[in-house]
């Protein structure tokens, strides 16, 4: 009810009682000044705060990664009136029940800060495993495909592209169907300890090639220790390829 309309009605009621009694215009007055007194309030429905934190969350979900969102509390608030802005902060990382803060902003002045809460699932074609992979062992094309899957837990940076894990070296073993992430592949080794290998010299133009033995594991552009055969002398050099080693130019 509008004050207006507040004050019409009591006068309406209270009148009479003015003729007769001399207090009564002054109780009249302070009615009239605690009606004016009042503050305004307007509800800010909980749907409207639902789609700000919702459009907040689903920016930080990457492409082509799908979500599945589900309320799980929202709650309406109360604000002076005002034209009401709503900022809702970016979530620095999802989680199966995430929050989202919701800044409640009335003619640019904060006026509350609420939460909404999210149950939430993400999904991604992944790389997975088609059978058992060893430690050690070089995924081939036949051993992984794509397949969509519920990422929202997965420790690790999870892979998209099964060409990125084609030619990797496995470092721990993965079962039959296990998603594959780039924390349990390497680059190949180029070289392995204890085998043979080529020992590349370049002295300007002219190029020497020795043999000799990797002392160390080594993946492509490491510098590894290796043991020339003819001479048994121990040298650094640089892993340039399989089974090849180069020495800086002299």
């Amino acid at each position: 009810m509008r004050i207006r309309d507040r004050v019409r009605r009591f006068w309406e009621r209270s009148r009479g009682r003015l003729r007769t009694c001399p207090w009564w215009g002054l109780v009249f007055l302070l009615v009239i000044s605690g009606a004016q007194a009042a503050p305004s309030l307007q509800v800010v429905p909980a749907e409207r705060l639902v789609e700000a934190a919702r459009v907040a969350l689903l920016r930080q979900v990457p492409k082509p990664v799908e979500a599945e969102v589900e309320v799980v509390s929202a709650s309406p608030v109360t604000v002076p009136a005002g034209r009401v802005t709503l900022v809702a902060v970016d979530p620095e990382r999802i989680l199966p029940v995430t929050s989202v803060r919701v800044e409640v902003l009335v003619e640019g002045k904060q006026a509350r800060t609420v939460y909404v809460a999210f149950r939430v699932k993400l999904f991604a074609l992944v790389v997975v495993s088609t059978r058992p992979l060893a430690r050690g062992q070089i995924v081939g094309k036949d051993a992984v495909r794509l397949e969509r899957r519920e990422v929202t837990t997965v420790m690790g940076t999870y892979l998209t592209d099964v060409a990125a894990a084609i030619g990797k070296r496995v470092e721990r073993p993965v079962g039959a169907g296990s998603l594959l992430t780039a924390e349990a592949l390497s680059e190949p080794l180029g070289v392995e300890r204890g085998k043979p290998l080529r020992i590349v010299v370049a002295i300007g133009q002219i190029r020497i090639t020795a043999l000799g033995k990797a002392l160390e594991d080594g993946r492509i552009g490491d510098l590894i220790a290796v043991q020339v055969a003819a001479t048994g002398k121990r040298i650094m050099a640089v892993v340039v390829g399989p089974g090849t080693v180069s020495l800086p130019s002299l």
